[in-house]
């Protein structure tokens, strides 16, 4: 014969809770045994009560998971486009599809090659490699550079990308962005005029 050990629980009940509990039936539902359909209505209608547990979308949530997927488009075009191949034959890079729109060796490069996005309103909390991570997602960055204001309000970066097309998108999907309780505000960078004096 065995034995079993069992814990049991005596939870108590409340006052109020044990008043409504032992509670008489009054009103139309007096003296009445099962359920009155004078009282109780039922409906033939379906009802759907949604979960407040169930996941909601969220717009910033879609909106980031739309970048990483264009990131990822553009990363495999980049791998099909380096492993072209063409009657097994081997392409060298330079002669590779968009070989041509490449700065030559030797030439100068200037800022007139980038296309540069100003950040303001950046927070003191934010790093260079959380801007470089946020804003690579649209394209290939050249230059991401980072001005700390400890006198000011915040800090304000400029990110430099090789297309103008990338640029843009990244100005226009980021535009309000919260990035470190701070609301991004990013224009266009313009270079200054240098005075020669």
């Amino acid at each position: 014969m065995s034995t079993r050990e069992e814990r049991v629980k005596n939870a108590r009940e409340g006052r109020i809770t044990h008043r409504k509990n032992n509670m008489s039936h009054f009103g139309a539902a007096k003296n009445k045994v099962g359920i009155d359909p004078a009282v109780t209505i039922y409906t033939t209608t379906d009802v759907f009560i949604e979960s407040p547990f169930a996941k909601q979308t969220d717009v910033a949530e879609s909106m980031l998971q739309n970048m990483e997927k264009t990131r990822m488009e553009r990363s495999m075009k980049k791998i099909q486009s380096d492993l072209l191949v063409t009657n097994n034959r081997y392409i060298p890079p330079g002669q590779r599809d968009g070989a041509d729109k490449k700065i030559a060796y030797g030439a100068e490069i200037t800022e007139k090659d980038f296309h540069t996005l100003r950040i303001t309103n950046v927070s003191l909390e934010t790093t260079e490699n959380e801007l470089g991570d946020l804003f690579s997602r649209f394209g290939q960055l050249t230059r991401v550079k980072l001005m700390t204001d400890y006198r000011g309000n915040g800090s304000f970066a400029f990110i430099s990308f090789s297309s103008k097309s990338d640029a843009l998108e990244a100005k226009n999907q980021l535009q309000g962005y919260g990035l470190n309780h701070s609301i991004l505000k990013i224009d266009t960078a313009v270079q200054k005029k240098r005075n020669n004096w």
